[in-house]
Formats: structure tokens, C-alpha cells, sequence
């Protein structure tokens, strides 16, 4: 009887899809090399970690030595493609063997230890060499967010915002000193009197109350990033597997490299999206309460980031639980109230100043489109490798995996991808796909990073295996 029953689990065990496997591996580990193959300190150590990535999906070195040596080639072709000074010898050989070194020491640790245990060891070098290069990569910038922009010396918004800051710093209010580092701005020479160009006071008031200078605010981004890449991963792990979802910290932290030396790291949505990863992180940890309060805090300091908000109310909707529906409905409607107070606020003080003010997002509408969407996916690829190819296969991978997310009734993490993507139809720049970058391709922070965790459970719909309790 006992044999019997062992013989069934085993037959019940088989994959749904025997290739599977090598789908995962081949396509994740595209992915895995295009994050990190130019922001690891030698491209070698990313080749021997990727062999070491693609042991963990395949169960002999057989199939993973092979794999990994694809994979490594390819990377090869598009680093000489580029332009880079690596010779034809080093890219087409060494890559490759270092792929096979690290599928062959994958196959050993395997015998001594789970895969969980070794993707945990991945995720602390991954971590690892995003905090060093983040640290070498913000040297510049850290000496010259120490001291306060001078007037007319900037011309960039992100440059405008930490003038902001010095100015509340120095006790101006937060309009005054939005006002006043606009005017200041050698772009212009009178207030802002668009209201949706006005930034909410939220991460203002936070920067000018923590930060004694502008160099906490960079060490700051740095540590949030890394924090966000550790809760990437779990809630990566939860919706596909310990392996796969090490593709999110990796795809995030190239992403945020990048936004450190071009200053972009200062956006409000930079600011806004890990703390919309963290309130996903405690929704899936069964702690709401924690989680409403940063989606909160997320939504108040980005409108874009309001997706957090409308995420857990959707979630609630799908399950019926109408008290905490509720909840999150209030919530919603407080974001709503508090940006229509913060635009009183600003028309009056620009009466005030003697200028009439205008709304001036109607001029967006019908200016968005999936050419659009398309065209904001430029935006802070440049690290990756590939970046014409890495960041667009990366969203399509995340589309596929909202289908099984939805299938399992997960509307939480599918709304915080899809809904900026649904707003970005109707709402943008008319730029399109082809156009130079422009002043609002930084948009895709508001979901790039949610595609970064959901595209390594693209898989799942072609699996009919359930989601994990």
C-alpha cells in the first residue's frame, strides 16, 4: 500500500510541461545577464554566477553547462555589439567557461545544500555589489548634493528639487521655496503656474526634518534601494519560485544604479515606488494595516503612486471582504482630498504672487498610447545590457505573468503594474517609440519596478501548478 501511494506521489510530481525547466532557464537567464553583465565589477563573475543561476532550475551539469554556454555567448555578441573594449578571445571564451565553472560548482553545492539556502547566498552578492557601486557610483554626486544649488546654476528638475530642499532647509515654507527655486531655475523667470507641476510637500517636508544635507538624501536613496531589492525578492519568491525570483533584485538594482550618478534619483516616483514595494511586501505578510499606511505615504508624495492604494482596494473587492474594502476605499479618498487641498492651496498662493493660475493636464490627455508606454521604457535601461532589448522583453514577460496572477485572483500586485500602464494610455507627452528621451520618460518608475517582480512568474501560465499559501 505504502509503495503504492509512493509511486502515485511520484507520478503526480511530474511537470506539467517536461520543458519547461528549460524555458525558465534560457529566458531568466537572458534576463539575469542583461542586469547585471555592466554593473557587476567583472563581467567574469557575472558569467560564473550565471552558470551557477542556471544549475538551480536543471537537475544535471548535462543541461545546465550547455544552457549556461548559450547564454554566455550571447552575452559575448551583444558586449562587442556595443562597442565595448572587451577582446572577441575574452567575451567568446572566457565568458563561456566561466559559465561552465559556475554550473559545474553549482552541481556540487546542490549535493550539500537546498536551493533555497543557495539562492539566499545569490541574493546577498547581488546586494553586495549594489551597495559597493552604489557607494563608487555616488561619489560625485554626494559632494555636489553637499552644498546648495546656486541661482541660475541648474536647469534640470531633479537639481530644482534638491534647491527645494536647501531652501526649506533654511526655514522657507514649502510653497515659498518651490516658488522661489523655480524662479531660480535658469530655465525660468517667474512661478510655476501650472498646478499639476506643483509636487506634493510630502518628501520635501521628510528630506528638509531628516537630512542635515543634501549627501543624506543620496546615502538615504542608496539604502531604500537596497532595501527594496531584498523585498522584491520575496515577493518575487511568492508568486514563482525561490530561483526565478532572483531576476527582481538584480533587474532593480541595475535600475536604480543608473538613477544615482544622472541625478534622477531624486524624482518623487524614485522615492515613492519602494515604498510601494514594501507596503506589498507586509500586504503579502498578512500585516494591512502597516501596509495602508506606506501605500499612503507612497500615494502622498506621487499621484502616480495612488495604484498602491487602489491595489489593496482592489484585492479586497476580489475577496468580498467589504469592511476592509472600506478601509482602503477611505483611504483612497483622502490621497483624492489631500491633492485637491494641495492644488487650493498653490492657486491661492499664486493669486497671491499676482499670477492666475491653470490646471494644465488637459493638454496630456490623448497625448498617451501604448507608443508612449513604449517610448518611457528608454528611461534608466542604459546600465542594462542591451537596453533596446532587456527592459521591453522584461514588461512583456510581466504582462504574461499579470495573466496567471489574475487567473489566481491576485488583483494586489497585477494593479500596481497595470494601472499606471491603463493611466499612460491616455495621459503623456506625445512622444512615441523612436523619439529622442524627453522631459517625462522618467514615468516608468511608477511601474517599471513592479515589472521587474513580476516577470520572473511568466511561466506560471503555462504551469498548473497553484500558488503557494
Amino acid at each position: 500500500m505504502k509503495k503504492k501511494r509512493k509511486q502515485k506521489k511520484k507520478k503526480n510530481s511530474k511537470p506539467d510541461f517536461p520543458i519547461l525547466p528549460y524555458i525558465k532557464s534560457i529566458i531568466l537567464g537572458i534576463l539575469f545577464i542583461g542586469a547585471l553583465g555592466k554593473t557587476a565589477f567583472y563581467p567574469q563573475v557575472t558569467f560564473f554566477f550565471l552558470g551557477f543561476f542556471i544549475s538551480l532550475f536543471l537537475s544535471e551539469l548535462v543541461a545546465s553547462g550547455p544552457i549556461s554556454i548559450g547564454i554566455s555567448l550571447l552575452g559575448g555578441l551583444l558586449i562587442t555589439k556595443e562597442g565595448s573594449s572587451t577582446p572577441a578571445i575574452v567575451a567568446f571564451f572566457l565568458f563561456p567557461l566561466f559559465s561552465l565553472f559556475g554550473a559545474c560548482v553549482g552541481e556540487i553545492l546542490k549535493s550539500s545544500f537546498n536551493r533555497r539556502n543557495i539562492a539566499l547566498f545569490l541574493l546577498i552578492l547581488i546586494s553586495i555589489n549594489f551597495l559597493a557601486q552604489g557607494f563608487i557610483v555616488s561619489r560625485e554626486v554626494v559632494v555636489k548634493a553637499s552644498s546648495e544649488p546656486p541661482a541660475e546654476g541648474y536647469s534640470f528638475d531633479p537639481i530644482f528639487f534638491l534647491k527645494v530642499y536647501y531652501l526649506m532647509k533654511g526655514g522657507g515654507g514649502f510653497y515659498e521655496s518651490f516658488d522661489r527655486g523655480f524662479r531660480e531655475d535658469a530655465r525660468f523667470d517667474k512661478p510655476y503656474t501650472t498646478l499639476t507641476g506643483w509636487r506634493s510637500p510630502t518628501l520635501f517636508w521628510i528630506w528638509s526634518r531628516v537630512f542635515p544635507s543634501g549627501s543624506g538624501i543620496v546615502y538615504a536613496f542608496i539604502f531604500l534601494s537596497l532595501l527594496a531589492l531584498i523585498a522584491s525578492y520575496y515577493i518575487s519568491r511568492g508568486i514563482s519560485d525561490e530561483v526565478s525570483a532572483l531576476i527582481a533584485p538584480s533587474l532593480l538594482s541595475t535600475y536604480c544604479l543608473f538613477a544615482i550618478p544622472t541625478w534622477w534619483f531624486l524624482e518623487l516616483e524614485f522615492w515613492a515606488s519602494p515604498l510601494a514595494i514594501f507596503s506589498a511586501f507586509l500586504f503579502y505578510q498578512k500585516k494591512e494595516e502597516m501596509s495602508l499606511a506606506l501605500a499612503l505615504l507612497a500615494g502622498s508624495i506621487r499621484e502616480w503612486l495612488v495604484s498602491s492604494v487602489v491595489a489593496g482596494l482592489s484585492q479586497k473587492l476580489g475577496e468580498a471582504k467589504w469592511k476592509k474594502a472600506l478601509l482602503w476605499l477611505i483611504s483612497l479618498l483622502f490621497l483624492v482630498g489631500f491633492y485637491v487641498v494641495n492644488s487650493i492651496i498653490v492657486a491661492s498662493y499664486l493669486k497671491g504672487a499676482g499670477f492666475e493660475p491653470s490646471i494644465g493636464a488637459a493638454g496630456r490627455f490623448g497625448c498617451g498610447g501604448v507608443s508612449f508606454i513604449l517610448y518611457t521604457m528608454q528611461f534608466c535601461s542604459y546600465f542594462f545590457l542591451s537596453p533596446g532589448f532587456i527592459p521591453y522583453l522584461t514588461l512583456f514577460l510581466a504582462l504574461v505573468g499579470t495573466l496567471s496572477l489574475l487567473k489566481e485572483k491576485d488583483y494586489y500586485l497585477s494593479s500596481l503594474l497595470l494601472l499606471p500602464l491603463v493611466a499612460f494610455l491616455f495621459i503623456g507627452s506625445g512622444r512615441g517609440l523612436g523619439d529622442p528621451p524627453g522631459w517625462n520618460d522618467y514615468y516608468n518608475a511608477s511601474f517599471m519596478p513592479f515589472a521587474f517582480i513580476i516577470a520572473p512568474s511568466f511561466w506560471k501560465v503555462f504551469s498548473l501548478s497553484k500558488r503557494k499559501k
